[in-house]
């Protein structure tokens, strides 16, 4: 799953723009399904304004807790201007979710 390098680029406004738009790889897209003994849960989702730290310090102290990992089909990238990025972001994000939501 390695890409070939590419020198980093920016955008018009002079911000460092991600290397990856314009490299010729695809994204792959990553679900996490938490456990607890055997069951599907939240616990390890965020609440209110919960810290990492706050989260993370919940989710440790938890039992019998486990993690599945899916990797999804990979996603192209289409270009590198910012409408491109944000449609591959939003079919990302709609792919996770409908992997979770199973």
């Amino acid at each position: 799953m390695c890409c070939p390098s590419t020198p980093p680029c920016s955008n018009p406004r002079g911000a460092p723009a991600y290397p990856w738009c314009r490299s010729p790889c695809a994204v792959v897209p990553v679900a996490l399904r938490y456990l607890q003994h055997g069951q599907r849960t939240a616990v390890a989702a965020y609440v209110g304004e919960e810290t990492l730290l706050g989260n993370a310090w919940r989710v440790l102290g938890s039992t019998g807790m486990a993690v599945q990992v899916v990797y999804l089909p990979a996603v192209a990238v289409d270009g590198g201007d910012e409408d491109h990025r944000h449609a591959m972001a939003a079919r990302v994000r709609e792919a996770i979710r409908a992997e979770v939501l199973v």
